[in-house]
């Protein structure tokens, strides 16, 4: 038997513009989401990515008859121009300036129909979307069967994963209290239901993961939360052994995925009848929900996610097992430095030896069940591409010699039941390879500098991400450098690496949340130099209480870095340094080897 030869681009977007015509649509949005809105995919999901060969983590496409458009944001521009076919698709990045529904606007027809499977799209995205067409009188038209699926060859089947629990003594709460908070919130706004889409918020809250999604350990599945705190729980029921069954009692029902709709529907007749709105989160749910309650007369209230903030804000069971696993992570990282400043300078290595070789320092630990996410790992120039991965560009793995810079972003998730560890870890380390210029020692400095000060903030009840993230970046920018990032976002208990907390960043979305005592984010101040170096430096802090503001009313706040690997100390000035920040670089370090020296050799 012959192997059947792949289509070309062309050819996928010829047999998708014979079935947008027969949909009765003049343009088709493929996103690079999945169902459940994760940011990592399963492959089946990988739509985007079928159809125009990019691979990154953000983007999206929109297919008129006449033109085919890619969108992706800077951080793949680069990665964006190799993969895709230039001669298929106008590539276009998003900014502030420019966003996808601007392009549709500036490229469809007077009253042209763009089609969307209502899957894939938030409540929130298709305002947005809506109000830019109104004034070409564009219609946005859902298509209840996905396009791309009814072309795709050979596509990958959907995950089915066995879920697993994640014991109540790590995460310090039973799946039967959050249920009861659920359904207190429900109560509180006067509704009948909630629907939750995410699949980390339905790990939280049923104390269950999966293996559905590479580095995340999700089970991908949706829940409806009743007001007298049952669970509707939409997964697979081969996939859920019985003792989870037994685990979970009663009042959780797991039903098969194709009940949804019907359940949805049935939910909207109750809401309506009962005169009690359906709680969605705008922002993190499928619009497909909406159109379905609405279709019975119900009301849907916009509502944000209810176990978005505890989730955020970690038990002490839940953090005694995050530190404990920033202490393993830390042993493979020290590990991982030693033999990259032994070994570098032989200019044996490039950048996908290193990758590899980290992450087997970090397999030496039976803990590890996967990475949390690709690493990065740049040399010079590739290390001032903000997200670059070179796995995914294989043509590109540079070999490492000579003096130079090399920024590695890597992180793992840990899992150890018996010693009730469990954490997902994210560290950012720049090492240099023989003598780093004074130009890259002056700007490394000061973004050890605005990591300190980040590091070492005191500050009061109520105060919000976006409120401090002017320490990290003063002293860069004092002296020329900006970042062209935000500072810091949330991570997750054994779930996502970039999980909702209050993000330290000027953006007012995702910083809308406050500081509280639990949180675990991430504080990564970065400086790039485009085709020459990048610095960054990484590592998790967790938010703790530190007394009361002088009205002995008002707590204070600080945090606790809970990443365990020292900086490169060729990569700093000390004469830049503040006598403080100074005393906290050292204790810093002396911390980090009263720690490991004791599991090391």
């Amino acid at each position: 038997m012959t192997e059947k030869k792949a289509q070309s681009s062309r050819e996928k977007l010829g047999k998708l513009r014979v079935a947008m015509t027969a949909a009765g649509v003049d343009g088709y949005i493929v996103p690079h989401t999945d169902e459940f809105q994760c940011e990592y995919t399963p492959e089946s999901a990988n739509r985007l990515e079928w159809l125009t060969g990019f691979t990154g983590s953000a983007g999206d496409a929109v297919i008129l008859k006449n033109k085919a458009i890619a969108f992706t944001d800077s951080r793949y521009k680069d990665q964006i121009g190799r993969q895709i076919d230039p001669a298929c698709f106008e590539t276009v990045i998003i900014d502030k300036n420019v966003h996808m529904h601007t392009v549709i606007v500036e490229n469809a027809a007077v009253g042209a129909r763009i089609g969307f499977d209502p899957m894939l799209v938030t409540p929130d995205a298709m305002k947005g979307l809506l109000q830019a067409c109104r004034a070409k009188r564009i219609k946005l038209v859902p298509v209840p069967e996905n396009l791309i699926d009814s072309l795709w060859d050979g596509r990958p089947a959907a995950p089915a994963s066995q879920v697993f629990l994640f014991p109540d003594s790590i995460a310090g709460r039973r799946a039967e209290d959050n249920r009861k908070m659920v359904s207190g919130e429900i109560r509180k706004k006067g509704a009948k239901a909630v629907i939750i889409n995410k699949p980390d918020s339905v790990a939280w809250l049923l104390n269950i993961r999966g293996d559905d999604v590479k580095h995340t350990p999700l089970a991908l599945s949706y829940v409806i939360a009743h007001e007298n705190g049952k669970v509707d729980w939409f997964i697979e029921p081969s996939r859920v052994p019985g003792g989870i069954c037994a685990h979970l009692g009663s009042e959780v029902t797991v039903r098969a995925p194709q009940e949804l709709e019907k359940a949805v529907t049935k939910l909207g007749q109750d809401a309506a009848r009962e005169e009690k709105p359906v709680l969605l989160d705008s922002d993190r749910a499928s619009v497909w929900f909406k159109y379905i309650l609405e279709g019975q007369h119900a009301e849907v209230m916009e509502s944000e996610d209810p176990i978005v903030c505890p989730r955020a804000r970690k038990s002490e069971q839940e953090m005694a097992g995050i530190i404990e696993g920033h202490i393993r992570d830390g042993v493979a990282l020290a590990k991982f430095t030693r033999w990259l400043d032994e070994t570098a300078p032989k200019g044996m290595l490039t950048e996908m030896s290193v990758a590899d070789r980290l992450e087997s320092f970090r397999r030496e630990d039976p803990a590890l069940k996967d990475l949390s996410f690709p690493t990065i790992s740049g040399w010079n120039d590739n290390g001032a591409v903000i997200h670059y991965n070179v796995k995914d560009n294989p043509e590109k793995n540079k070999k490492i010699e000579g003096q130079g810079i090399l920024l590695v972003d890597s992180g793992g998730q840990y899992l150890d039941v018996d010693k009730k560890v469990a954490a997902t870890t994210d560290v950012t380390i720049t090492r240099a390879v023989g003598q780093p210029r004074p130009d890259q020692v002056r700007a490394a400095t000061f973004v050890l500098q605005g990591f300190i000060r980040l590091a070492t903030a005191r500050f009061s009840q109520g105060t919000r991400g976006r409120d401090l993230y002017y320490l990290a970046t003063e002293a860069m920018e004092k002296n020329g450098l900006i970042c062209p990032h935000g500072i810091g976002h949330g991570v997750g208990c054994f779930l996502g690496v970039h999980e909702d907390a209050s993000g330290l960043t000027p953006n007012e979305k995702r910083s809308k949340m406050p500081l509280m005592p639990g949180m675990l984010v991430s504080n990564e101040p970065g400086v790039y130099f485009s085709e020459s170096w990048g610095c960054r430096l990484e590592r998790l802090q967790r938010v703790v209480k530190d007394g009361f503001a002088e009205d002995g009313k008002t707590e204070m706040y600080r945090f606790e870095v809970v990443t365990l690997t020292p900086f490169d100390k060729k990569l700093i000035d000390p004469n830049l340094f503040r006598e403080d920040e100074l005393q906290w670089l050292n204790n810093y370090h002396k911390n980090v080897y009263r720690t490991l020296a004791p599991r090391l050799d």
